[in-house]
This record gives structure tokens, C-alpha cells and sequence, in this order.
């Protein structure tokens, strides 16, 4: 069941985070963060938030699935730019993954550039 919503920043996900709790599911894939890059949040910032999620879904004995930051098609704006924040992502919480045995999902390996 997606909880996803265009367009949506960190804030969101905090705000629904109860909702997905409530159902009681043994797996949450987590996706998301492009927004919250080109809305100025540092990388940091951004990462941090993505473990508040993932150590929440740990404590209610969810497991979590993080899926890579999407990379941005040249129609964006700032392509270059965007990209270089998001392989740093995807940099960060695949080394975070890695470390603390969760599963980390390249979806960027099949995606055309």
C-alpha cells in the first residue's frame, strides 16, 4: 500500500508516519527526498531524516527497505547540480545500510540517465 504523496517534503512523511505504524505491516519500502533537495534541505539534513524513519520502523519490528533517490531527467532544472546531491544520498545511506544490515535498493541501475 503507497503512502507517497507528489510533491511531498520530510514534513509529510513525519505526519503520516503514525498512519503506516497503525497498519501493522512487516516491510516498509522507503522512498522519497528529491523534493526535499530542491527545496534547499541539505544533505544532511535529509539523511538524518531518513534514519529517524528507518530506527522508528526498527523499534515497531518493521522492517525497512530503502530505495535510492531517483536521479532527475534533464528537463529539471539544475540537473547537474541535483544529481551530484543525490548520488551523495544514495551514497550515505547505502554505506548507513550496509553497516546496520538493511536492505538498500539501487533503483538507479535501471533507470536511463
Amino acid at each position: 500500500m503507497e503512502r507517497g504523496i507528489p510533491s511531498d517534503l520530510v514534513d509529510g512523511f513525519f505526519n503520516r508516519l503514525d498512519y503506516v505504524l497503525n497498519l501493522k505491516s512487516k516491510i516498509c519500502f522507503i522512498m522519497g527526498r528529491i523534493n526535499d533537495i530542491y527545496a534547499g534541505l541539505t544533505i544532511e539534513s535529509i539523511f538524518e531524516s531518513y534514519i529517524k524513519i528507518i530506527e522508528t520502523f526498527k523499534r515497531y519490528k518493521i522492517i525497512p527497505i530503502v530505495q535510492s533517490t531517483l536521479y532527475v531527467s534533464p528537463k529539471w532544472h539544475h540537473t547537474a547540480e541535483k544529481n551530484l546531491e543525490v548520488k551523495i544520498l544514495n551514497s550515505l545511506l547505502y554505506d548507513y545500510c550496509i553497516n546496520n544490515k538493511i536492505t538498500f535498493l539501487d533503483l538507479n541501475q535501471y533507470c536511463p540517465n
